[in-house]
């Protein structure tokens, strides 16, 4: 198994809502989970992992807003072409 990143945050503040690991200073991502954190996420480095340098900036988690604004949305399905 294939355990190295696709992107690695490095030198950032970076909010994971992980109750053991509330705030981080660098993040792997692989297939587009949390694959680890801290020393763990530079260790699963690999050739083709994008690294990305914060430089102090901060990350928080997506938070999906899904709605939609029914005139429109409504308008869009009677009236234009999908």
């Amino acid at each position: 198994m294939d355990n190295t990143a696709d992107l690695l945050l490095l030198n950032g503040v970076i909010d994971t809502l992980h109750h053991e690991y509330p705030t981080v200073t660098s993040l792997a991502v692989k297939d587009g989970k949390v694959l680890a954190v801290g020393s763990s996420a530079e260790a699963a480095v690999g050739p083709s992992t994008e690294v990305v340098d914060l430089g102090g900036a901060y990350v928080m988690p997506g938070l999906p807003d899904v709605h939609d604004h029914h005139i429109l949305a409504g308008q869009m399905d009677l009236f234009e072409l999908n």
